[in-house]
């Protein structure tokens, strides 16, 4: 059966033209592999999606359990907590041109922040016609 996914240690490419929903996957994928556990590293040429990024962490924040006589506002400072802590789990930078990105991808700046963070999946966003300075 098709589970989906991406395979581990390898590098895919997902492109498209402007609004076909490149973004979406890249952060619906860095907030999902937070939410179980692991650290993500998302890259970005532009402006950082800050609303966008939220809106994923609190889909894959939900409270684990709906317990009876539980106020609506109880459930929001639940679903705050653990979209804080999706949140904290998902590590932004900022690459505007082809030497920043290269300089976050070189072992020396990765391994260790990687490893220290159980990294599993880094995303960069909008590289397309970015030219060294």
């Amino acid at each position: 059966s098709f589970v989906g996914g991406f395979l581990k240690s390898h590098l895919t490419e997902v492109y498209g033209e402007a609004g076909s929903g490149k973004t979406q996957v890249g952060l619906s994928t860095v907030c999902y592999n937070a939410s179980i556990g692991h650290g993500a590293i998302y890259l970005v040429s532009e402006d950082v999606p800050q609303r966008r990024i939220r809106q994923f962490a609190d889909f894959f924040s939900s409270p684990t359990t709906n317990t009876p006589n539980t106020t609506s506002a109880d459930q929001a400072a639940e679903l705050s907590v653990w979209s804080k802590i999706v949140l904290d789990r998902v590590f932004i930078r900022k690459v505007p041109d082809l030497d920043s990105l290269l300089a976050a991808l070189s072992p020396s700046s990765l391994d260790t922040f990687a490893k220290a963070n159980n990294v599993n999946v880094i995303v960069i966003d909008s590289i397309a016609d970015r030219k060294s300075v």
